[in-house]
């Protein structure tokens, strides 16, 4: 418990759930509603033609999304983007896309959009398939206009696959890395980051695994309160000094105590032992 109750003092944590719920929810409501649109669009389209588009519509889903942010990487480049370059022929300012934080958001959902919102569309479009035409022509007999049939009919019919798809899409995009990564690197000043990210920054990056493992803080009456229920034996001890990017740690020095490794630390204001 002492590692979750460190965690949640953390402003940094909380920042990072609130642009991971923001970039997931809203990522998954415009792909599920793009995925809706063309979907549709896709199904009238005469049987011969339907192939064509559809194997055009997946290829941002099939293209690994490490391979295809780094293209978008050179659309958002500060210097040489093409989105750039169009508004320049439109009178508009060049706007830094990875470096101002509303618009690094708005990228990594972008492009998350893109990549995700083919794989809604197949599945909607399988769903629209198993749709008998005859209620659709039952319909139009009884009045029922575009909007009447697709909220009485279409959806109703779909819901079982619209709520899967959902549910399976908000959980890959709460575990996203590689987006995230390519683009901003969780950047500027982390108003990117999101849970997986973070977690490679702080824990591999940060090397702050070994820290958050077997960390202690000091109360007030001078005892050694437990952030976790584990300790590392060591048979050298090392001096060591080191600066944890992102999270104000700083190594103040370690001593043996017991056939134990005892390491101060300076943990956002607090003396730390483990």
């Amino acid at each position: 418990l002492g590692n979750f109750w460190f965690l949640f003092k953390r402003e940094t944590f909380w920042m990072v759930v609130r642009q991971s719920i923001l970039f997931a929810v809203t990522a998954v409501i415009f792909k599920a509603l793009i995925g809706f649109v063309v979907a549709h669009f896709v199904h009238n389209i005469p049987a011969k033609g339907q192939r064509k588009w559809r194997g055009m519509l997946l290829v941002p889903w099939v293209i690994p999304p490490a391979m295809s942010c780094l293209a978008w990487l050179w659309l958002f480049d500060p210097s040489y983007s093409a989105f750039n370059w169009i508004f320049a022929h439109f009178g508009i300012g060049p706007i830094t896309w990875t470096g101002d934080a509303y618009w690094a958001r708005f990228s990594v959902i972008l492009v998350n959009i893109w990549i995700g919102a083919p794989f809604f569309m197949i599945m909607y479009l399988a769903a629209l398939k198993s749709v008998p035409e005859q209620l659709f022509e039952a319909a139009s007999i009884d009045g029922a206009n575009w909007w009447q049939r697709i909220w009485y009919v279409t959806l109703p019919m779909m819901r079982n696959i619209i709520a899967i798809t959902v549910l399976f899409s908000l959980i890959v995009t709460f575990a996203n890395f590689d987006i995230v990564r390519v683009l901003t690197a969780g950047g500027p000043l982390n108003s990117t980051h999101i849970f997986g990210t973070w977690a490679f920054r702080v824990g591999i990056e940060g090397g702050d695994l070994v820290i958050l493992g077997f960390a202690h803080r000091k109360d007030d009456d001078g005892g050694l309160r437990p952030f976790a229920q584990a300790a590392r034996h060591f048979d050298t001890v090392e001096i060591r000094q080191a600066k944890i990017k992102d999270d104000d740690i700083r190594m103040m020095g370690d001593n043996r105590v017991n056939g134990f490794l005892s390491i101060g630390c300076f943990i956002d204001g607090e003396t730390l032992r483990a």
